[in-house]
């Protein structure tokens, strides 16, 4: 009711009759009253009728700008990035690790403990430089290429 009197307030001539303030009750209810006062001011500065869905869309449309002011300001926290990345996906993080192991056994560079990925019984890993020039070894035997000796 208090809603529907400060649109026709702002707007005075949007047409409202007594059964505007259940209609939109039955629209808006779900949404904080606050909220879609903001909103009928924020439509109203714009556009001489306000109509509920716009509310509803300028409400939502203020709760993403807000989420997004806090996503950015947390993100700026160096405790809360921290937090995040700490809590990241095992899956993902078990990604990553096998794709920096396949990088390692590449460029030879050290191996990394991977929790995720330990050898088989009686199989020791190897050692990503040897892992390295076997994997080229090979590449080179399948294409008739010359093999250098080890």
């Amino acid at each position: 009711m208090l809603l529907t009197r400060y649109v026709k307030a702002c707007c005075p001539q949007q047409a409202m009759d007594e059964f505007t303030a259940d209609a939109w009750y039955d629209l808006l209810s779900d949404l904080d009253a606050d909220e879609c006062r903001a909103a009928v001011a924020t439509v109203a500065k714009r556009q001489p009728f306000v109509a509920a869905s716009e509310i509803r869309a300028e409400v939502k449309r203020a709760q993403r700008d807000a989420e997004g002011r806090h996503r950015i300001r947390d993100l700026l926290n160096p405790a809360t990035y921290r937090k995040q990345v700490e809590q990241a996906d095992a899956r993902t993080l078990a990604q990553i690790q096998a794709r920096a192991g396949r990088t390692l056994a590449i460029t030879g560079l050290p191996p990394v403990a991977r929790e995720q990925d330990p050898a088989p019984p009686g199989r020791v890993l190897a050692d990503p430089a040897k892992e390295a020039l076997r994997q080229v070894q090979e590449s080179r035997r399948r294409r008739g290429a010359e093999v250098p000796a080890p």
